[in-house]
C-alpha cells in the first residue's frame, strides 16, 4: 500500500526489503540500489524484470546478484547437450522441464552477459554486441569483471534532508561457544523429553523478560521474541549442562542485550532445571542397575539348577575325530609285474547238494505225522490235542470255525461252553 511504499522510500532506517517475486512488478522506487535473488528465476525475462526493480535513477550505480545453486548449472549443461527437437518434449524430467534455451545459455555462457542479453532481445547500438571491456562500460558484468581494471564505487542512496545516517553494517565477531570439560555436569545430555520441558520453561522466561522490559522502557511494536530469540534458546539448550556459573551464560550468548538485568534469573532457572534432570538421570541409572542385577541373579540360579540336575550323571565321552581308512588301490592285475611269487593254490570247491525231486518237495508241505486215534469215545468229547492240530493244518480253518468242523467231520454232539475249554 502507499504507506509501505512511503516507508521504503523515505524511512532512513529501512535498509533491506525482503519480498517475493511479486515485488518485481509495478514498483518504481528509486532509492533501491541492489537486487539479490535467491535462486535462478524461471526465465531470462523474469531475471531481468527482478533486476530492473533497482537503480531506477540513471545517475546511481547498482548491482543485480543471483545466487544460483550447483544443480542449476548441471541442468543447463544437460539441457544444451540434448538435441533441439528433444528439448521441448513433454516427457522431460521435472528439472529440465523448468529449463529454457535462453536460461541455459545465461548460466553456461563464458562471454559477456550484457552482449548476450542485447543479442537475445535484438538491442541495437554501436557497442551493443561488444563485451564490457571493449565497450568501455562503467560497470562490467560478472564474466568481464576479472579483466576489468579500475575502481568500482557504489555510493549509498541519498537520505532525506535532516536525517541521520544509519549505523554501518559491520561484521559481527562470532564468539566461539565454550565447551567446558571441567563442568561437573558436562557428561550428560538432554534427551528429547527434557529438551522440550526446558524449552517451554525458557519461553515462559522470555515472556517474563518481555513484560519487565516493556514496563521499564517503551519499545513500541517490538515483538516479544526479540527479547529472548529462538537462536538464544537453542544455544542454551545445546550447552545446557555446561552452564556452571553466571559468566558461562554470557560466554554462550554474548549478544543478549538483557544479560545485565536478567542474567542471574536465567542462571537460577537453568540451575534449578539441572538439579531436576540430574535427579531423573540418577533414578534411571539406579533402576537400570537393579534390572541388570536381577537378570544376573536369575541367570546364576538357572545355571546352579542345571548343575544340580545333572550332578552325578556320567559325563558324555568326548567325541573323537573319526579316522577314515585309506581306500585300497584296486588293480586289474593278478599280481605285480616281475614278482617271483607263484600263484596261490586254488581253494577246494564245496560239494553241491543234489536237488530234491518234485514229489519230495510236495510231500514236505503235507503233515509230517499221521493222526492216530486214542482210547475213549468220541461221544464223550474227549480227544487228543494232536488230532485238533492236525485238523487245523489239513483244512486251514480259522479258530472261530473250529467247532463247526469238529461237529461236521467227527459227528460230535453239540458241545457246550465248558466243554470247549480243553480245545482252546
Amino acid at each position: 500500500n502507499e504507506e509501505t511504499v512511503r516507508l521504503i522510500r523515505d524511512d532512513p532506517g529501512c535498509q533491506v526489503v525482503v519480498a517475493t517475486v511479486a515485488f518485481g512488478q509495478g514498483f518504481n522506487i528509486r532509492v533501491l540500489l541492489d537486487s539479490i535473488m535467491l535462486g535462478v528465476p524461471q526465465t531470462l525475462a523474469q531475471t531481468l524484470q527482478q533486476a530492473g526493480r533497482v537503480v531506477r535513477d540513471q545517475t546511481s550505480n547498482g548491482r543485480a546478484v543471483v545466487f544460483a545453486q550447483n544443480s542449476a548449472y548441471k541442468s543447463a549443461e544437460k539441457y544444451l547437450a540434448q538435441e533441439p527437437a528433444r528439448r521441448t518434449q513433454t516427457n522431460a524430467t521435472k528439472t529440465l522441464a523448468a529449463m529454457s534455451t535462453n536460461k541455459a545459455l545465461m548460466l553456461t555462457i563464458k562471454t559477456c552477459l550484457i552482449a548476450f542479453i542485447n543479442k537475445t532481445y535484438g538491442n541495437t547500438g554501436e557497442n551493443a554486441l561488444l563485451d564490457c571491456i571493449m565497450a568501455e562500460r562503467q560497470l562490467p558484468c560478472s564474466n568481464c569483471l576479472p579483466r576489468f581494471v579500475g575502481p568500482l564505487f557504489f555510493p549509498p542512496s541519498s537520505l532525506p534532508i535532516g536525517a541521520l545516517p544509519p549505523p554501518l553494517f559491520l561484521p559481527a565477531n562470532q564468539a566461539r561457544r565454550p565447551v567446558s570439560t571441567s563442568a561437573p555436569n558436562s557428561g550428560h545430555k538432554l534427551n528429547k523429553a527434557m529438551r522440550a520441558r526446558a524449552d517451554a520453561d525458557l519461553r515462559r522466561f522470555r515472556d517474563t523478560v518481555h513484560k519487565a522490559e516493556r514496563e521499564r522502557v517503551s519499545h513500541g511494536y517490538t515483538p516479544a521474541s526479540s527479547y529472548f530469540p529462538n537462536p538464544t534458546i537453542s544455544a542454551i539448550l545445546d550447552q545446557f549442562f555446561a552452564i556452571a556459573t553466571v559468566e558461562t551464560i554470557k560466554l554462550i550468548i554474548p549478544k543478549w542485550k538483557h544479560y545485565e538485568r536478567h542474567g542471574l534469573t536465567l542462571y537460577l532457572l537453568v540451575n534449578n532445571l539441572q538439579g531436576t534432570f540430574l535427579a531423573e538421570f540418577e533414578a534411571a541409572r539406579l533402576e537400570k542397575n537393579a534390572k541388570a542385577r536381577a537378570k544376573r541373579r536369575e541367570e546364576r540360579l538357572e545355571e546352579e539348577g542345571m548343575d544340580e540336575e545333572f550332578e552325578g550323571s556320567p559325563s558324555e565321552p568326548e567325541e573323537q575325530p573319526q579316522v577314515v581308512p585309506a581306500r585300497p588301490v584296486t588293480t586289474t592285475r593278478k599280481r605285480p609285474a616281475l614278482d617271483d611269487a607263484t600263484n596261490e593254490q586254488p581253494k577246494a570247491k564245496r560239494s553241491r547238494v543234489p536237488l530234491e525231486k518234485a514229489a519230495a518237495v510236495s510231500a514236505s508241505f503235507r503233515p509230517q505225522y499221521v493222526p492216530r486215534k486214542r482210547g475213549g469215545s468220541c461221544e464223550s468229547g474227549k480227544f487228543s490235542i494232536i488230532m485238533y492240530s492236525a485238523l487245523l493244518r489239513r483244512y486251514y480253518i480259522p479258530p472261530p470255525q473250529t467247532l463247526f468242523v469238529l461237529q461236521s467231520h467227527l459227528h460230535l454232539p453239540p458241545l457246550r461252553h465248558h466243554q470247549m475249554t480243553p480245545l482252546q
